[in-house]
């Protein structure tokens, strides 16, 4: 009876959240209507509109851009887009505003508003597509100065539009008589993008997925009445309030994510400083944290595995003098290289005997299971990289994509490497762990074949400089304490 009411509870919980999302995004849409039909009156505002608007315009932009600059600390394709979006919505209200206070032609009104909307719902729509798309790539590599680039664009568009009015002249009358169609496209965008991220957050739970559920249903909502509305009048004032809120709520999205902090902030800004450690413990999310505490609790032999993966893979990196972006990549997906375990039963993973056919067959499937759930969470390429394809071999023999020599990425050969002396070195059920020298005689042995030899050549260069390869066992213990109890 007790198992019963329990199934039923989850389930009605599960149910409940499409209610919720609906009921939240009905209530302003009901408030709307109630001032259309029995307080609205047309007064003039310009005044009004211009302090109000331009200040919830700029603080939009801001935030965003701030956002989008922490997003490129953090390597996350979701959080770098959906900055773009709120940033190029900030920015082309922030032009609406000034034009209305300046009285200049209507058709730019007209114009702004619409391009903000639109701007914002295709950015969002990019941002819940795989981070295996081309523009994520694009974004990888240029991530800083696209986000320069876009907020470049789009203040030129402002002054140019500002200068030249008349520009808008050229556009055919018919471009603004289908305005009702076009703000129909608009709203529908936005679903769709709700929708995209509705199925992904009942995958990840995450809260910034959820924040944009429901963000981008009010600003569908909020597209409605703007649509609906007259310059002037009191209703006018509810799709500013609810652009607002839904970037207040977005910017809620951000800080549970992230768990965003003061000591936060100055973590993820000293990426490129300060011990191994501070760099990994600086590109983890809650969320990942919660992920890498799962893996460890249902597979007992990855407990404290993939902090020290990711460390040994830290150094490699450095010794070969990476770029400050893999490094990052290294240690962000260091961490969570094995989360596709979690998909795998618990009894195949702990298994005290050799592995049958089928068995080594399922345990294969664990980097392409871990791909997707990363995916899910925003990684960019190269972390999805070293997810994937850590067990691949440089002679093609390797797993899952039987991938050769440089067609691995390179930050997946200096994980291999990491993986496999830390499995080697490790106390399984079935053996005993080999000491260091045994482990590096394996990795020197199989140059060639399983490894990167340019990998290899860093990491007997760590050997000679006598470096401290690993860990105590007591800094591991700590490490892996904070992160679970994180």
């Amino acid at each position: 009876m007790m198992l019963a009411l329990r199934l039923f509870g989850m389930r009605f919980k599960k149910n409940l959240m499409p209610v919720r999302l609906i009921v939240f995004s009905l209530v302003p849409l009901l408030v709307y209507f109630y001032i259309k039909l029995f307080v609205d009156h047309t007064f003039n505002y310009s005044s009004q509109h211009f302090y109000t608007v331009s200040s919830i315009s700029v603080i939009t932009a801001v935030l965003a851009t701030f956002i989008g600059i922490v997003g490129t600390r953090l390597r996350n394709f979701q959080v770098i887009l959906v900055a773009f979006s709120y940033s190029s919505l900030g920015i082309l209200f922030a032009l609406r505003s000034l034009e209305m206070a300046a009285d200049m032609t209507s058709v730019l009104i007209r114009f702004a508003t619409p391009l903000g909307f639109l701007t914002s719902a295709l950015w969002l729509l990019i941002s819940s597509f795989p981070a295996t798309h081309a523009l994520a790539k694009l974004v990888s590599r240029f991530s800083l100065r696209l986000i320069f680039s876009w907020l470049t664009i789009i203040l030129s568009l402002v002054w140019v539009l500002l200068t030249y009015p008349q520009l808008l002249t050229v556009l055919p009358a018919r471009f603004f008589a289908l305005s009702f169609w076009f703000s129909g496209l608009i709203m529908l965008l936005n679903i769709w993008v709700a929708w995209r991220y509705y199925q992904l957050y009942r995958y990840t739970k995450a809260p910034l997925h959820y924040a944009i559920i429901q963000s981008s249903l009010w600003i569908a909502v909020s597209q409605f009445m703007f649509s609906a509305s007259t310059a002037g009048d009191i209703s006018c004032w509810a799709y500013h309030g609810l652009l607002l809120a839904a970037t207040l709520l977005m910017v809620w999205g951000f800080i549970r994510q992230f768990n965003w902090t003061y000591k936060s902030f100055a973590a993820i800004f000293s990426l490129n400083k300060g011990s191994i450690q501070t760099k990994i413990e600086a590109a983890l999310s809650p969320k990942v944290r919660q992920l890498i505490q799962k893996t460890e609790q249902h597979d007992y032999y990855t407990a404290g595995h993939n902090w020290r993966v990711a460390m040994l893979a830290l150094q490699i990196g450095e010794a070969m003098k990476l770029a400050p972006e893999q490094l990052h990549a290294l240690a962000y997906a260091g961490v969570v290289h094995d989360i596709g375990k979690l998909n795998i039963p618990s009894e195949i993973l702990n298994k005290p005997a050799k592995l049958d056919h089928a068995e080594r067959g399922l345990i294969e499937q664990h980097p392409d299971m871990g791909y997707t759930l990363c995916q899910l969470l925003g990684f960019l390429p190269e972390e999805l990289a070293i997810v994937r394809h850590h067990h691949e071999k440089w002679d093609g023999s390797g797993y899952p994509a039987k991938l050769a020599g440089e067609e691995i990425p390179l930050v997946a050969r200096i994980t291999a490497i990491a993986d496999v002396y830390d499995a080697l070195t490790s106390k399984r059920s079935y053996r005993k762990p080999m000491s260091h020298e045994e482990a590096h005689a394996f990795i020197l042995e199989h140059t060639g074949s399983h490894f990167c030899p340019e990998s290899v050549k860093a990491w007997t260069a760590l050997q000679a400089q006598k470096q401290n390869i690993l860990p105590i066992e007591e800094q591991v213990i700590e490490k892996r304490l904070k992160l679970t109890m994180a």
